[in-house]
Parts: structure tokens; C-alpha cells; sequence
């Protein structure tokens, strides 16, 4: 699975409680709905970012998100901030095993396009 945030840009938690055993494929977990990721307003010194955030994710058996992890970094704090608090708010389709809804670890990439809109919507406003 890709999940992509486009746009410009300029919480994760990382409880230490237990993460499910079962560990699902990224490519094996669908998204619910639509995944939105808000980023922070730009300063008009920052480059237009394409980068990824990589986050371990702990989803429950209703396809809820119950925590995430930070596996490794875009480069930019805002951006990982953004993946992270999006995960939050989205929902998944239930992983099933032998046909019933379990609880998985998944790691998951979310890449960030920087977007030739924002330049038509106002400068790094968007």
C-alpha cells in the first residue's frame, strides 16, 4: 500500500505498551476511506518537500488506529507530525485471519508530493 499526501508543507505516539503479534503486509491493508493529511503552512524560505515517513502501525481488529511509530523519518519533523496525526483520524477495512477481524502491526509508507497547486492557490499557503 502507498499512501500518498499531496500538497505543500514546511502526534505520533510512541507508547511503549504492547503491539499485536500479528504483523500484516503493507500491501495487504486497505484504507476504509480517504486519508487526509494536513500539513502546516509553509515558510516561503522552504522548499517544496517530496519526502516519506515511514510508521509502524498498531491497528485494531475494527480497523481502528490505535498508536503509531516512527520508523524512520522524511527529513522534516512537520511532515512526520502530519503522517502520524493522519493515521489517527483514518480508518482501515479489519485484517482478517482464518476470517476473523484481528488486531495487526502493520509498517506503513506515506509519501508526500510537493504540489504544483500551491502556487496557483497563494504562495506557501496551501
Amino acid at each position: 500500500m502507498m499512501l500518498v499526501g499531496t500538497g505543500c508543507a514546511t502526534s505520533s505516539s510512541t507508547s511503549t505498551g504492547n503491539w499485536p503479534e500479528v504483523v500484516a503486509p503493507a500491501d495487504q491493508m486497505k484504507l476504509a476511506g480517504p486519508l487526509r493529511i494536513k500539513v502546516p503552512v509553509r515558510d516561503s524560505r522552504d522548499a517544496q518537500p517530496s519526502a516519506t515517513s515511514l510508521l509502524r502501525v498498531h491497528v485494531d481488529s475494527e480497523g481502528g488506529v490505535r498508536k503509531t511509530s516512527l520508523v524512520e523519518s522524511s527529513g522534516s519533523a512537520a511532515l512526520d507530525a502530519a503522517a502520524a496525526r493522519s493515521l489517527f483520524d483514518a480508518r482501515f477495512v479489519p485484517y482478517s485471519s482464518g476470517g476473523v477481524p484481528v488486531a495487526v502491526t502493520t509498517v506503513l509508507p506515506l509519501h508526500f508530493r510537493a504540489s504544483s497547486q500551491c502556487a496557483a492557490i497563494g504562495p506557501f499557503n496551501c
